[in-house]
């Protein structure tokens, strides 16, 4: 089975403010085990995703990128970040808006590989 290198760009897909708002009203859905399993593992809390969600900046931006032509396209962000009284976690957070944008689909939010 052959993986193609999925389709990049330089330029964010969706808004950091529609991003932040939706962090701020926790409207974030973990899509998958691995994500749900990284988080555990940097002991944060949905309240602490969102928070560091909505701080994103776009000096945070590295790239957009998808799987599949058409497909949706996933904004990848690396940014350093720990709640309150913990050492920063160098974070890899990648994720993409529902089709009509009333949801963060995160879809990788871990130290940095």
């Amino acid at each position: 089975m052959v993986t193609q290198d999925p389709e990049r760009k330089a330029d964010a897909e969706y808004s950091l403010g529609r991003v932040a708002d939706l962090a701020r009203w926790q409207c974030v859905q973990y899509a998958g085990t691995r994500v749900t399993l990284d988080i555990d593992a940097l002991d944060y809390v949905l309240d602490d995703v969102c928070t560091c969600l909505a701080a994103l900046g776009p000096q945070h931006f590295s790239h957009s990128e998808r799987y599949r032509a058409n497909g949706p396209w996933h904004d990848v962000y690396k940014t350093s970040w720990a709640p309150p009284g913990r050492q920063p976690d160098t974070l890899y957070v990648k994720f993409r808006l529902s089709g009509d944008l009333i949801v963060i689909q995160l879809c990788s939010f871990h130290q940095h590989r």
